[in-house]
């Protein structure tokens, strides 16, 4: 199995919403046939290498997070992919509605900043 397509952010909102879905699932199928790549904390470090691509300062400061973790031998404490991958779409629509479709689907709706009367 290649993981080289999904380590890579696709520039649509919504290509983007699935491609933080797609790890989770991807990373799932990895452990069913014991895929090394899916052994410890490798997919969340993984996952958030690639998102630097997205938002570098806030999957660098993750990335740390874990890496302390692992010099004092905390690893049990490290969050899940599943957490990461949530956390990352909840802090790019917040931070980048347009990153992940909000943007769009407030263009739809002709939704824009109110008017003063």
């Amino acid at each position: 199995m290649d993981t080289a397509d999904v380590r890579t952010p696709r520039p649509t909102a919504k290509k983007i919403e699935q491609w933080l879905t797609d790890w989770v699932y991807i990373t799932t199928q990895g452990k069913l046939i014991t895929l090394l790549e899916t052994d410890g904390n490798r997919p969340q470090e993984d996952f958030l290498i690639a998102c630097k691509a997205l938002d570098q300062e806030y999957a660098t400061s993750c990335l740390r997070e874990i890496f302390k973790h692992e010099a004092r031998g905390t690893t049990a404490e490290i969050s899940s992919l599943e957490t990461y991958v949530a956390e990352m779409t909840t802090y790019l629509r917040r931070t980048k509605p347009q990153s992940t479709g909000l943007a769009v689907s407030a263009a739809k709706l002709r939704i824009t900043k109110p008017t003063k009367t």
